[in-house]
Order: structure tokens, then C-alpha cells, then sequence
């Protein structure tokens, strides 16, 4: 048994490495992530940004650490049109399956957002977020997604920043 362990080529022992992304392109914004993931450790790339002449963007790099399978701590940077900060905080699963964040910020502000998704056919699902940002920055989305296939799905989205707007999104 002990030696089974020490075998490099023993699946239950190795840790892989995965990747995969997304991107939603919409009518008035784009939006995206790229993950890095093995059994407990996450790096993840997230970004969101208007199309047209103000080129309003954010955009988030992260490391992540699963504890267990409601809590994962965290820690990076964002960047936005006008600074970068530092960002630290944790994840957190409520009931019904709603996402939790808690961050603090380097400049001194915090965040708390709540986020979920809810399957109501084969393809067709409802999500939405909320955030509030101390600075005084209240923030939400919803929308409907038409799955039509494993890479591809149609979206319709009302953002409080960007408006209303109808879009694809690709899996990869």
C-alpha cells in the first residue's frame, strides 16, 4: 500500500492541471474568464468592459485556495479604467446555492456580492448578481441563457453599468 502512494504513475495520487475559459459578447459590453485549476488551488482571470468611446473596463486576477466545499479564500489584484489595487477576501457557499464574496481592498473599501444561477429546463437558464462596494458603488446583472450546445449559448443581459443588451456566449 505504502508503495502504491510513492508511485508517480498512480492516478489517485497525481494532480492535474486544468484550463478552460469563457467569453460572453453582448450588444453592450463584453465579458470573460480564464481558469487555471488543479484539486485545491485556482488562478483565474476575470474581466468585464463596455464597448464604445468611455472604454469603461475591470478587470481581476486572482489566486484562489479551496479549504472545503462551501469556504475558498482568495487573493490578487484588480484593474480598472482609472487604478489598480490589491484585493483579499473569501468564498463563500450559502443555501439554494448562492455564491458569497467578502473582500477587503487595499485603499481601505470592502465588497460583499451574492451571486446564482438557476436551471429551469434543459436550456434555458435564469443568473444574477449583486454587489455592494463601500465606495458608494452599488452593481447587478440578470439575465436568461439559451444553452445551445457544449461551447455555445445565447444570452440576454440587463447590467446596471452597461444597460441591456443581447449576445453569445463560447465555452472553451
Amino acid at each position: 500500500m505504502a508503495e502504491a502512494r510513492k508511485d508517480p504513475n498512480n492516478f489517485l495520487v497525481r494532480d492535474p492541471w486544468f484550463a478552460w475559459g469563457e467569453v460572453s459578447l453582448l450588444t453592450q459590453m463584453h465579458e470573460g474568464s480564464l481558469v487555471a485549476a488543479d484539486t485545491r488551488d485556482t488562478f483565474r482571470l476575470e474581466w468585464e468592459s463596455e464597448w464604445g468611446h468611455d472604454n469603461e473596463y475591470e478587470a481581476e486576477l486572482v489566486y484562489s485556495r479551496y479549504i472545503n466545499r462551501f469556504l475558498s479564500v482568495y487573493g490578487g489584484t484588480e484593474k480598472n479604467d482609472e487604478d489598480r489595487i490589491g484585493i483579499i477576501g473569501f468564498e463563500y457557499l450559502l443555501p439554494l446555492n448562492l455564491e458569497s464574496r467578502w473582500q477587503a481592498e487595499t485603499e481601505g473599501e470592502y465588497l460583499a456580492q451574492v451571486e446564482g444561477d438557476l436551471q429551469l429546463t434543459d436550456h434555458l437558464s435564469v443568473f444574477g448578481a449583486a454587489s455592494y462596494h463601500t465606495e458608494d458603488h452599488r452593481e447587478w446583472h440578470a439575465g436568461l441563457e439559451w444553452t445551445l450546445g457544449k461551447d455555445f449559448s445565447l444570452i440576454v443581459n440587463k447590467h446596471s453599468e452597461f444597460g441591456s443588451g443581447v449576445g453569445l456566449t463560447v465555452r472553451f
